[in-house]
């Protein structure tokens, strides 16, 4: 949709968001969305955009444009208490789409104590003829979606999901995660999740269906686009049945191979919510900064300006930085093929360490947490047969309260997966090294059986000379689950150690396991 030189108007859907919002507390008073006819042409002469209908009727010539990038471009045009703005994908970077667009416009009137907003959401383009649309075969399409929210207030949305689609029975699932920023301050936070099926139209390239943007139902509208059917372009629109919710925006992408959805964990180009055992890891691209959230328990985030560089090394990056009541630190294990413990493309771990003066001395507080790349959840599907995973584990624990005994938790393990049966075996040899003598000591071997594992996740208790002792879970990482992590935590008796009263403490353990499939 670039280099365009001759004036034309382009086929389109299109979807309309009505809202009235206060314009001192950013509250919404109305909201209503719908499918809307639309009329989107470009002027060669002003090398400009004309988008009419439903009671809206403007031109954007390139003297209105207020930004542009790699992937899109932005008009705005004020007059008296009126502002207009037009926001277009662009491709002028190759990085998506030379058939299919998607814009919104949208038109806010500041009035007497209230804004009164119109949005207009559309994908427009060259629609593939219904010959050029395979009739064989699947296709996974890797897309971009951007809208309207409105719940008590407007939100943006940005997000990224995938189309996939099977020609032969026409069958078509869309499913993503959004982030919302608040248009009020512009506060940014995670958004919902979305999801939508269809089927494609006999006879034609085009195909709508039901769709739902965090649980609310809703509609989706769309074609193929380009000569041979590998651009994707739909709008989307619904609204809760209270109207407290309301929504409109549209998605596009491109055809592509299902590794390009699995990212190297150190190239990752976008901020990313890390799935993780009873905790959110939330990575920024902007700062390099690793946020970790403990249920309802203060967070630690250390950012890229906190990395101790005279203390990393192949193994691991060190963060770390003064607090008020501390220090906090990330200890972050490094995937890629330097690391000489194990080599991971799709999986890591981060070990957040919270150090709080107390008194005379110092109460530490200890995290792990698995971070990896899956692929979205209509894409995952079990391995087949059998398969063995060699895998390491990470941890610390504690013995007795009189002394009480520190210690690291390294070790090896091996996975013996079924997945026909959805089962899986294995073990964990411990070695735990004393922080204050390093002195180092192995223990009797920690056994999973009859652990389930079931899709892209995998849970089992763990056990010891035939008595429970523990439990694990974690999922499958990368494609087609070549590689795995999990959390666990154990207590088993000290047998390397009496405390002061000449007994066996009880030692307490926790750790991270992280693994890749032997071929």
């Amino acid at each position: 949709m670039n280099d365009l030189k001759v004036s034309e108007s382009f086929a389109n859907v299109a979807a309309k968001l009505q809202t009235v919002v206060s314009s001192d507390t950013g509250q919404t008073t109305q909201a209503s969305a719908a499918k809307t006819p639309l009329s989107i042409s470009y002027d060669g002469a002003t090398g400009g955009y004309r988008i009419s209908g439903d009671g809206v009727n403007q031109s954007f010539a390139r003297s209105d444009v207020i930004a542009s990038g790699l992937r899109q471009v932005e008009f705005r045009k004020e007059t008296g208490n009126t502002s207009e703005s037009l926001f277009l994908t662009s491709n002028s970077g190759g990085t998506c789409c030379s058939y299919v667009g998607g814009g919104l416009y949208e038109k806010l009137i500041n009035g007497s104590g209230q804004v009164s907003a119109t949005d207009l959401a559309f994908t427009y383009g060259y629609p593939s003829r219904p010959s050029q649309v395979p009739t064989t075969g699947k296709a996974l399409f890797g897309t971009f979606l951007f809208g309207t929210l409105v719940t008590d207030t407007a939100y943006r949305l940005r997000g990224s999901g995938v189309v996939v689609v099977d020609f032969a029975t026409g069958q078509i699932r869309t499913q993503g995660l959004a982030r919302q920023t608040r248009v009020y301050d512009n506060a940014d936070q995670e958004g919902p999740e979305w999801a939508g099926s269809s089927r494609i139209s006999s006879g034609s390239s085009s195909f709508d269906g039901d769709f739902t943007l965090g649980g609310v139902s809703a509609k989706w509208e769309g074609a193929f686009y380009g000569p041979s059917g590998n651009e994707v372009g739909a709008t989307f629109y619904g609204q809760s049945p209270d109207s407290r919710a309301a929504f409109a925006g549209f998605m596009i992408g491109k055809a592509g191979p299902t590794a390009e959805l699995y990212r190297f964990i150190p190239d990752l180009p976008y901020d990313v919510l890390f799935e993780t055992q009873g905790a959110k890891v939330q990575f920024r691209v902007a700062d390099g900064s690793y946020t970790y959230k403990p249920g309802s328990s203060e967070q630690v985030s250390l950012a890229a300006k906190d990395i101790v560089s005279a203390e990393s090394d192949a193994r691991y990056t060190i963060y770390r930085k003064i607090v008020a009541d501390g220090t906090e630190q990330l200890k972050l294990f490094n995937p890629g093929g330097a690391n000489p413990d194990i080599k991971l493309s799709y999986t890591t771990f981060g070990n957040f360490l919270k150090t709080i003066a107390s008194g005379a001395g110092t109460i530490e507080q200890s995290y792990f947490a698995v971070m990896g790349v899956t692929g979205p959840t209509i894409l995952d599907s079990p391995r087949n047969g059998k398969a063995t995973y060699n895998a390491q584990i990470y941890g610390d624990a504690m013995a007795g309260l009189s002394p009480q005994v520190r210690k690291d938790l390294r070790g090896a393990a091996t996975f013996l997966v079924n997945f026909d049966a959805s089962t899986f075996e294995g073990s964990m040899l411990p070695i735990l090294i004393n922080r204050t003598s390093g002195q180092s000591l192995a223990y009797d071997p920690i056994l999973f059986t009859s652990g389930f594992a079931s899709g892209r996740s995998f849970l089992s208790d763990l056990s010891q000379n035939n008595a429970k002792v523990g439990s694990m879970s974690g999922l499958f990482y990368g494609p087609d689950g070549v590689e795995l992590g999990g959390q666990f935590q154990f207590r088993i008796t000290d047998v390397h150690f009496k405390d002061s009263s000449g007994f066996n403490p009880v030692l307490s353990a926790q750790g991270v396991v992280v693994g890749k499939l032997v071929p």
